[in-house]
C-alpha cells in the first residue's frame, strides 16, 4: 500500500488517501498495461481530528489499478489539492479536485495519460515558475514485445478462444476510447522509463523529453528535494531489479 496526506476539503484537517495494490494471492492483473481488477484506492476524510470517514465513493477516487504510489499537489492552481496515482499494472491517474468534495480523472486532458509500469510519482516546481510539475518513475526496459502491435494481434486472437475475451472486452473498449488508433504505439511507450512533465499553467502538462532524468534505471520510489541549496528541486530515484547473476544493482 501507499499513502499521502492532503486537506482535500480545505477544512483545516489532514485527510488520508491510500493506494492499494492487488491481492496477488487471489488474482493477477487482467491487462498488464490497463489493469482494472485490483482493490479500489480509499480516501478517508478527517472528521474532527479523532476519527475518519471513508468518502471514496462520493469523491470518485476509487481507481482499481494496481497502485504503488500516490501523491497530492495543486497542479491547476485553484487552491485545493489534486491527487496523482502511479499504477504498476494500469495507467496513471490524475484526479482533479472539483472543490465540492468530488474529483474528476483528468489524466488524458492534462496530457499525463501514461501506460508505463508506474512505480513512483511526485509533484514539485522544477522550473520555479510557481506551478506544480510532475515526475513519474516507471519501468525502464527494452522488453517491449508484450506491447507491440503484432503481439497484441496474436494476443487478441488467443483471447477470443477463452472466457477472458468476454470478461475483459469492456476494458479493451475503454482503452480504445482513451487512445483510439494510438493503441498501436503503446509498445513504444511501455518501458521508456521515467517522465518529467512541465506544467503549462492551463491545466495541462508537456513532457520534457530531453531532461536527462528519464532513464534512471528500473525505478521505484522518487523524492524531490533541494540537495545543493540552490533553491531549485533535485530528484532522488530509488532503483532495483535482478538483472543477472550479480545483484549489486538492488
Amino acid at each position: 500500500m501507499a499513502a499521502c496526506l492532503l486537506d482535500f476539503d480545505l477544512d483545516g484537517r489532514l485527510d488520508v488517501y491510500i493506494g492499494i495494490n492487488g491481492n496477488a494471492f487471489e488474482t493477477s492483473p487482467n491487462i498488464s498495461f490497463y489493469a482494472t481488477n485490483a482493490e479500489p484506492n480509499r480516501l478517508f476524510r478527517n472528521i474532527d481530528g479523532n476519527h475518519f470517514e471513508d468518502v471514496t465513493e462520493t469523491a470518485g477516487v476509487g481507481t482499481t489499478g494496481w497502485t504503488l504510489a500516490v501523491t497530492a499537489g495543486d497542479y491547476d492552481g485553484d487552491g485545493d489539492p489534486d491527487i496523482g496515482v502511479a499504477n504498476d499494472f494500469g495507467r496513471k491517474v490524475l484526479y482533479q479536485n472539483n472543490g465540492n468534495g468530488t474529483f474528476t480523472d483528468a489524466a488524458k486532458q492534462a496530457g499525463v495519460l501514461d501506460f508505463s509500469g508506474g512505480m513512483g510519482i511526485a509533484f514539485g516546481d522544477f522550473n520555479d515558475d510557481g506551478s506544480q510539475d510532475l515526475y513519474t518513475s516507471n519501468i525502464n526496459s527494452n522488453q517491449r514485445w508484450f506491447g507491440e502491435e503484432s503481439t497484441l494481434w496474436q494476443y487478441s486472437r488467443n483471447l477470443v478462444r477463452t472466457k477472458w475475451f468476454f470478461e475483459d472486452f469492456k476494458h479493451y473498449r475503454e482503452l480504445y476510447d482513451l487512445v483510439g488508433d494510438e493503441w498501436r504505439t503503446l509498445g513504444q511507450q511501455i518501458g521508456e522509463g521515467n517522465s518529467v512533465f512541465y506544467n503549462n499553467k492551463d491545466g495541462t502538462f508537456r513532457e520534457l523529453k530531453d531532461s536527462h532524468a528519464t532513464r534512471a534505471g528500473w525505478s521505484w520510489g522518487v523524492a524531490l528535494f533541494d540537495m545543493d541549496n540552490d533553491a531549485d528541486l533535485d530528484v532522488y530515484v530509488a532503483n532495483g531489479w535482478v538483472s543477472g547473476a550479480k545483484t549489486e544493482d538492488l
